[in-house]
């Protein structure tokens, strides 16, 4: 039987609480900071302590709580998951194949050190088909909201 690492968190307000569990360390895990136009206009990774996306194909990830507030991004092809009352991020999913796919925002599981150092990414440089093809390489399966 693998072993299960588990991230718990919580957005500012305490109201959505998210669980990420996958079998690989979380130090394996490379945060994303977006420059798309959805995260450049609502301040998503461009901070050294602001908001980034980590997922993995096997990752599993549970959000539960109330009062969500849903936004896509400009070429209306993911959704953005937020906490309707303190506006937090929680995550970033599409349905793929059938399945809801999608990141979480890491810096709501804890200490940031915990996963690999962040990086740059451009999806505003991929068409919407490579988008789509890139996120069924890293997304996880999406848990406790709806698309």
């Amino acid at each position: 039987m693998t072993s299960q690492n588990i991230a718990e968190g919580f957005c500012s307000c305490g109201r959505w609480q998210l669980r990420i569990m996958l079998e690989k360390p979380l130090c394996d895990l490379t945060p994303r900071r977006c420059d798309c136009e959805y995260c450049r206009s609502h301040a998503v990774g461009h901070e050294s302590d602001s908001d980034a996306l980590v997922s993995d194909p096997g990752m599993k990830i549970a959000l539960a709580g109330e009062a969500l507030t849903i936004d896509q991004n400009g070429d209306r092809l993911a959704q953005f998951y937020r906490c309707h009352h303190c506006n937090d991020l929680l995550a970033v999913g599409r349905r793929i194949d059938g399945v809801l796919r999608g990141a979480v925002n890491a810096r709501l599981l804890g200490s940031m050190s915990q996963f690999g150092e962040a990086t740059q990414v451009q999806p505003r440089l991929l068409t919407s088909d490579e988008k789509q093809q890139r996120w069924a390489t890293l997304w996880g399966v999406l848990h406790g909201v709806k698309d």
